[in-house]
């Protein structure tokens, strides 16, 4: 059973992510994998029977919401964080897609999803 405290992190992590989202409520919710009608009560507050747990539990993943109490990671402004940042930029500005390849554990990932989740309109 998930608690109302976490329904409430992960509704307030959603408004966030909502404001970076360029399409409507229902579109949105469609990224969520949720109906546009449980997306509209739970942002209105009805926090009970509307989402099932494992629903709450998806949503939370997809926008990258920590459930435990482990310490949150803090970005750094490394050369490689710039970089892809700068290229993702590139991407976005001219409509572009690329395919970014290098050695692992460097922080491209974290890079990309860190660049989406605070940038209107990347998927």
């Amino acid at each position: 059973m998930i608690t109302k405290e976490i329904k409430q992190k992960i509704l307030k992590a959603l408004e966030v992510s909502r404001s970076n989202f360029a399409g409507s409520d229902s579109k949105f919710a469609v990224s969520l994998g949720i109906a546009s009608s449980q997306y509209s009560r739970t942002k209105n507050g009805e926090l009970d029977r509307v989402i099932s747990d494992a629903q709450w539990m998806s949503i939370a993943r997809k926008i990258g919401v920590n459930l435990n109490d482990t310490t949150e990671w803090k970005t750094a402004n490394t050369p490689v964080f710039q970089f892809i940042t700068t290229q993702l930029e590139a991407c976005q500005a001219g409509s572009l897609s690329a395919m970014l390849c290098d050695m692992s554990d460097i922080g491209k990932s974290y890079s990309a999803k860190h660049y989406a989740a605070t940038h209107k309109g990347v998927v």
